[in-house]
């Protein structure tokens, strides 16, 4: 697996790692940013007036993050929200479907169409909690499963954060915080 592409301030940048084995889709991203120089395929360089937009950064880190993640899960046969909510239920046994939905911020229209898709599989069950609410469970080929997943998650999680200089990663990783907070709160109002 490539590593993933690497988002540093200007300032203080290191030199442009060794891109042999990086694939030309992933250096046309960066435009004029740090790794752009190093994913030049030739003198003539078309510059990317969205290279120092954060949000156009954030939105293709956030693609190449999910592409490695997919990449992880497929031999699990599990999509990344079904992942998530297996994990969830492994958490915490016996939640609703309604408690799984809004703690992961899913859809309640999504949630019913993807427990089923577990269900499916042999990975979870449904106890009747009362007249409408089912609590979820974990059967035993599920346990498996979201063991693998969690392994493979935390792995790629590790990887990312490799990918980050050790002393930017804590303010990474608040960064995104902040980020998702504010997105959060924007969708409440």
């Amino acid at each position: 697996m490539s590593p993933l592409p690497v988002f540093l301030p200007r300032m203080q940048a290191p030199p442009p790692p060794d891109t042999s084995s990086m694939r030309r889709s992933r250096c046309k991203w960066f435009g004029e940013s740090l790794y752009s120089k190093a994913c030049a395929q030739g003198p003539a360089m078309i510059k990317n007036p969205f290279a120092d937009y954060p949000g156009y950064l954030l939105r293709h880190a956030s693609n190449a993050n999910l592409n490695a993640i997919y990449d992880r899960l497929r031999p699990l046969d599990l999509r990344l929200a079904e992942a998530s909510v297996l994990l969830l239920i492994q958490a915490n046994p016996g939640v609703t479907q309604s408690e799984a939905c809004q703690t992961l911020g899913i859809a309640r229209a999504n949630m019913a169409p993807l427990v089923n898709r577990l269900e499916s599989k042999d990975l979870v069950s449904r106890t009747p909690v009362d007249g409408r609410s089912y609590g979820l469970t974990v059967s035993p080929q599920g346990k498996e499963v979201a063991k693998r997943a969690d392994a493979e998650l935390k792995a790629h999680e590790k990887e990312l954060l490799d990918a980050v200089p050790k002393e930017l990663r804590q303010s990474f990783v608040e960064a995104l915080g902040y980020i998702a907070a504010f997105n959060a709160a924007e969708q409440t109002e």
